[in-house]
């Protein structure tokens, strides 16, 4: 049996060239014209596909960047605002612990803020924001109690005894002309 030869590969030509690759089915010109179009335009889609998705992943990445920085000021503002509540806290505990003890006569009202025991003092927020501090007048009392010599003697207020009037008449006064008597 004859076989014939494959058309597919290539037979050398006598002379030493190679010839021409035989046709294949479905690559006329015409066809091949055909397919490079469709594939250019397939192409050029899916390069304005591409194009659409870089100008949305910028517009993502520009709003997750903006979005990151509202969260850190965020952030610094819950912080700065828990930092201000408590302070605002503090300055309540002090302004009653003082009052409290400006009301029992201390001598210096500050000095029962750094000896009173704040332990029993308790603060507590409404729901209009407004500070309540109770026990800060048991606990000045109690420092009171405790120590008594913080308290201003009494008196006219101002921390000395008030005067007693003399028991013995005053001497009559000297006449003028007369010696003075030593003192």
């Amino acid at each position: 049996m004859d076989e014939l030869p494959d058309p597919t590969t290539e037979t050398p030509d006598p002379a030493g060239e190679t010839p021409a690759p035989a046709p294949t089915p479905g690559t006329d010109p015409a066809e091949l014209a055909a397919e490079l179009e469709r594939t250019r335009a397939a192409l050029k889609a899916a390069n304005a596909e591409s194009a659409a998705r870089r100008k949305k992943l910028e517009v993502l990445e520009a709003f997750n960047e903006e979005l990151d920085r509202v969260k850190a000021e965020l952030a610094t503002a819950k912080t700065e605002a828990e930092q201000i509540k408590a302070n605002a806290r503090q300055t309540a505990i002090r302004h009653a612990i003082e009052t409290a003890a400006a009301g029992l006569n201390f001598q210096d009202p500050a000095d029962a803020i750094t000896l009173a025991d704040l332990s029993t003092v308790q603060v507590a927020d409404d729901e209009n924001g407004t500070i309540r501090v109770t026990g800060a007048a048991e606990a000045v009392k109690a420092l009171a109690d405790k120590r008594p010599y913080l308290l201003k003697p009494a008196g006219d207020g101002l921390g000395t005894p008030k005067r007693q009037p003399a028991k013995t008449p005053p001497a009559e006064p000297a006449k003028p002309g007369a010696p003075l008597a030593r003192l």
